[in-house]
């Protein structure tokens, strides 16, 4: 013959008891964290950096709309194209060969030695570059019509 199962309830682990709990044990679990981080916002508040980030918040789509404009402006593109060539330049440098030089230079090389370092085609590309990039300055130094 078959036997009654006993009827249970179930509360989910995440119950608002559960939560009151959990809040109420949090200071005396957590009064380091708790006091460090009203310390830190003390801070933020005496620098003022509560103010903005709530200016911030307030005024979301103004600022993103700020920050896209100035983004997608031809001198944020074309600062971010340099600074991605630079970096990429910059990572092909051998940096042994670059720390020997710098770190032990030779105290004064002979002129045919300088003479010889000049006429290296690694040393013509880099003047090269050099050149052309002096240019580039120089045309974008010209004044410009408004």
């Amino acid at each position: 013959m078959a036997k009654a199962v006993e009827f249970r309830t179930y509360t989910p682990q995440d119950s608002r008891d559960d939560l009151m709990r959990r809040i109420e044990q949090a200071p005396r679990e957590h009064a380091e964290a708790i006091l460090m981080a009203y310390d830190i916002l003390g801070n933020l508040h005496q620098k003022g950096l509560l103010d903005i980030a709530k200016g911030a918040l307030e005024r979301g789509d103004a600022v993103l709309d700020h920050v896209v404009t100035l983004a997608a402006s031809k001198e944020a593109v074309i600062a971010m194209r340099t600074g991605l060539m630079l970096i990429n330049v910059l990572s092909g440098l051998n940096a042994d060969r670059l720390h020997k030089v710098i770190a032990e230079p030779e105290s004064s090389p002979s002129l045919l030695k300088i003479l010889r370092m000049l006429l290296s085609k690694e040393t013509r590309r880099v003047i090269s570059v050099g050149l052309a990039l002096l240019q580039e300055f120089g045309a974008a130094l010209k004044p410009r019509a408004s």
